[in-house]
């Protein structure tokens, strides 16, 4: 009899002490919590844990028994906090489908960037051309074929790219040309076994919007696309040929396709050879440095005895992604 007695004094103390092994112990001394988990999710009580069947009779609740009871509810995790503002990142480190899910389920997040202060340069562009090029990204290796069209203030810029029969990318980018140089109107960029995503530079709203997230920016002047630069800044350096001399640099609001832009500074480096199929071409390097995590890191050489058009391009994706390399094989007539 006293060894029964003995041992539901024992269990009686566990069921006090702690309903499973591993629960936090509370100080007697402190406030409920229970108080709190009821605030703060405007709920009704949480019903206590289930209590292991057992040949003791629950005892009368106390204090102490309601901290340790709440203690036994699981907690609730908050709920995801909203995008704030879209990160720039690489195309192939976010899933285009889950952009689109994001987006629709958030309204357009605001920019948090001055473009008002971004100077506009006089430009002189180059004859419409065709300019191919050895294409390399990591073992890869195939061919590249840019293609720039002028018909009066139209322009058509078309790049695309191909390794071993297949099409790696093709980026498209049409507008007008206006007192700044080129004016893009809708930017397009496809990648193997992706779809195509866009950017629509809306001039008579004054912003950029694309195809697949809601994110909008506003549209500067001056404003280019992610495959517009590559003529514009060649554009920029032909008519002001002060920018490419030690301490140099050219700055564009840049978009790409998915929901991003930025600002985008080219700084001069020096005057460099290139090595060709043709032989070494004499050119100037500019160079575009991440500003976050997960920028494009842009290297780009032109050519002035060609009107500045890139001679060279190697584009690269942190954190290790293979580089994107470009490097001029012949220029023809359209």
């Amino acid at each position: 009899m006293l060894a029964l007695t003995g041992l539901v004094m024992l269990l009686h103390g566990w069921l006090i002490g702690g309903l499973a092994l591993g629960e936090a112990r509370v100080d007697p001394a402190l406030p409920a919590p229970t108080v709190q988990v009821r605030t703060v999710m405007n709920e009704a009580p949480v019903p206590p844990a289930p209590i292991a069947a057992t040949a003791v009779p629950t005892p009368a609740p106390k204090p102490v028994r309601r901290v340790q009871t709440a203690a036994a509810v699981a907690p609730v995790a908050p709920a995801p906090t909203a995008l704030a503002e879209p990160v720039e990142t690489s195309a192939s480190a976010i899933d285009a489908a889950l952009v689109v899910a994001v987006a629709a389920s958030n309204p357009p997040p605001t920019l948090n960037l001055d473009v008002s202060d971004l100077p506009v340069y006089r430009t002189q562009m180059p004859p419409p051309a065709t300019l191919r090029y050895d294409l390399r990204r990591g073992f890869i290796s195939g061919s590249g074929e840019l293609i720039w069209r002028l018909a009066g203030k139209h322009y058509e810029l078309r790049l695309e790219g191909r390794a071993a029969g297949l099409n790696l990318l093709t980026q498209t980018s049409q507008g007008e040309l206006d007192d700044a140089g080129i004016a893009p109107q809708r930017y397009t960029d496809q990648r193997l076994r992706g779809g195509v995503q866009a950017a629509n530079f809306q001039r008579d709203r004054g912003k950029i919007t694309y195809s697949g997230p809601r994110t909008e920016f506003p549209l500067p002047v001056g404003a280019q696309d992610r495959l517009s630069w590559m003529i514009q800044l060649g554009a920029v350096v032909s008519a002001e040929p002060q920018r490419a001399i030690p301490g140099g640099k050219v700055m564009f609001f840049v978009s790409g396709a998915r929901g991003d832009a930025d600002v985008w500074t080219f700084r001069y480096v020096a005057a460099e050879s290139v090595e060709t199929n043709a032989g070494p071409v004499s050119a100037v390097k500019f160079t575009r440095d991440p500003r976050k995590a997960y920028d494009t890191l842009v290297e780009v050489w032109l050519d002035p005895a060609r009107h500045h058009v890139p001679v060279r391009a190697k584009l690269s994706a942190p954190p290790n992604g293979d580089a994107l390399e470009l490097v001029l094989r012949e220029v023809s007539p359209p």
